[in-house]
């Protein structure tokens, strides 16, 4: 059988010749070549059908939600700091939900340059005084249990 013969064959007959197809590119992907035709038939069928565009919405929301979240920590902080200042004593469990949240604020701003965070730097520094002026005095038992 010749090579000419052969390949009439698989002219003819298409199933044999996806059959064939298949299998070559499988011992491809298989193989120590660096050649993956799948991962490419994957990428250009995923360009096709959008996954790459889904992807980077994805991705965007992924960064607006984080964004909202790191805005309602901002929040909660400045309200807090706001309440500080009008005299109120924050109980014990406030206390530690705004230290939370400023390492969490922290933590964020420092990981995304771009954001917006100079706005609770008074605040802050506000905050951990009070904080530290309370563990100074050991006024945790006094101040804290009137809430």
């Amino acid at each position: 059988m010749t090579l000419n013969s052969i390949w009439k064959i698989i002219a003819e007959n298409p199933k044999i010749s996806t059959i064939i197809l298949i299998t070559l590119l499988s011992l491809v992907e298989v193989s120590k070549i660096k050649i993956n035709p799948w991962t490419a038939i994957g990428k250009i069928f995923g360009k096709f059908l959008g996954i790459t565009a889904l992807s980077n919405k994805l991705d965007a929301l992924e960064k607006k939600v984080d964004e909202n979240q790191a805005t309602t920590i901002r929040v909660r902080i400045l309200h807090f700091e706001d309440e500080l200042q009008l005299g109120k004593q924050p109980s014990k469990d406030s206390w530690d939900q705004v230290l939370d949240d400023i390492q969490r604020y922290e933590e964020y701003t420092q990981s995304h340059p771009k954001f917006k965070n100079n706005i609770t730097s008074a605040s802050t520094a506000h905050i951990k005084k009070e904080y530290f002026e309370l563990l100074e005095r050991r006024a945790w038992t006094t101040k804290l249990s009137k809430e």
